[in-house]
């Protein structure tokens, strides 16, 4: 268990599955086609991660942009102009290991950079790796010999469970909508 700051809402299912939606203070220095691989590294960093493992930046990607050009439909002629680009990364993050375990989450954060607002606006999602992090660290079983946590066997429904994730994701990418800019105006 975590503290969860009042810039976030972090939601949880019962698997492990999580997403947390934050506004940050802009990172101004950032360029917009490194912010992806900005963001990727500091969400790592406040995991105490590894987070190069899979790494992929969105920025290519068809639902991504869908869910950009849905986003710009929504915020209307006076939003738009608000809005800065929409930035995307997916991959595997390797988390500090639990009794000796590797752990992983499959992740994806997207973050929409608001200049206008001096503000970002981050969605992350993530979905337990147990068997993704056992692969990659040739971690089948802990030192004491007890069998990876349930759902890192072959056959598992990991695959299923990171396919889920995704498509929670961008359906939430392609759905989000700031419905309220004058709580950026009194930043």
């Amino acid at each position: 268990m975590r503290d969860v700051p009042d810039h976030q809402e972090v939601f949880v299912d019962a698997r492990g599955a999580c997403a947390i939606v934050e506004v940050v203070e802009r990172q101004e220095a950032v360029a917009d086609g490194a912010a992806a691989r900005f963001f990727w590294a500091d969400l790592a960093a406040a995991n105490d991660a590894s987070g190069e493992a899979d790494f992929a930046d969105l920025a290519g990607a068809p639902a991504l942009a869908a869910a950009g050009a849905a986003l710009r439909a929504r915020a209307g002629a006076g939003a738009g102009a608000r809005l800065g680009p929409l930035v995307a990364a997916s991959g595997l993050q390797i988390l500090p290991s639990a009794r000796g375990r590797a752990r992983a989450a499959r992740v994806w954060l997207a973050a929409l950079r608001l200049p206008a607002a001096r503000a970002e606006l981050l969605l992350s999602v993530s979905a337990p790796a147990p068997a993704a992090a056992a692969a990659l660290l040739g971690d089948a079983a802990a030192p004491d010999g007890t069998p990876p946590a349930p759902g890192g066997a072959p056959g598992d429904d990991e695959p299923l469970a990171a396919a889920a994730a995704a498509a929670a994701f961008f359906g939430m990418l392609a759905t989000l909508e700031v419905r309220d800019w004058g709580l950026f105006d009194a930043a």
